[in-house]
């Protein structure tokens, strides 16, 4: 048995911990080492990144961009805080929104609150019919709340006032959302 102490709050980072482990294992390395070097790793960039608590708001950047990895990072932000969960969720590709545009309303509706923006396309074309606002519309019609902010660029302006000490801000998404992050962390100082 081996008890093994990490600095990351997700279930989805212990359980890719005890598979790490379990493979260096079965390829005949050392896991108490290993173990030993999980209590040192920080994670990875856009991985749950805490950028840091202002006026009492802690803020969060995420890469998650698909309903699973959303319910990841909105379990992880419960974790030991009692107080509101905000997702602000730019949603990426026209058609991963439409494939998983049920997925993504039960994921964000386990938020407290949600400010959605309009897609990031990347690569494609607009898809008629699908955007932020429906992404919004599933989200209320299953008993969620949340914003519709269609420009990311607005979204810190109008999150900034809302926000109270112990609220904990995941900003979720792969496209130019993180930017968001930087954004309320100078309107949170008084910049």
């Amino acid at each position: 048995e081996l008890e093994v102490s990490l600095p990351r709050v997700g279930l989805h980072d212990v359980r890719n911990a005890a598979g790490v482990l379990a493979l260096l294992g079965e390829m005949g390395y050392d896991i108490g080492l290993a173990a030993q070097g999980l209590t040192r790793f920080g994670g990875v960039s856009r991985r749950f990144e805490d950028r840091g608590t202002v006026a009492g708001v802690r803020l969060i950047d995420d890469y998650a961009h698909h309903p699973t990895e959303l319910e990841a990072a909105i379990a992880a932000g419960r974790v030991g805080n009692p107080n509101r969960v905000w997702a602000v969720f730019q949603p990426h590709l026209y058609s991963r929104t439409r494939e998983h545009l049920e997925g993504f309303a039960a994921a964000l509706g386990r938020a407290d609150e949600v400010v959605l923006t309009d897609i990031y396309a990347a690569r494609e074309e607009p898809i008629p019919g699908v955007d932020g606002r429906s992404l919004h519309h599933a989200i209320t019609a299953s008993g969620g709340s949340g914003e519709y902010v269609p420009l990311r660029q607005d979204v810190a302006g109008y999150l900034a006032p809302l926000l109270k000490p112990g609220d904990t801000v995941l900003v979720l998404g792969a496209g130019d959302i993180n930017l968001v992050t930087d954004e309320l962390l100078d309107l949170l100082r008084g910049g």
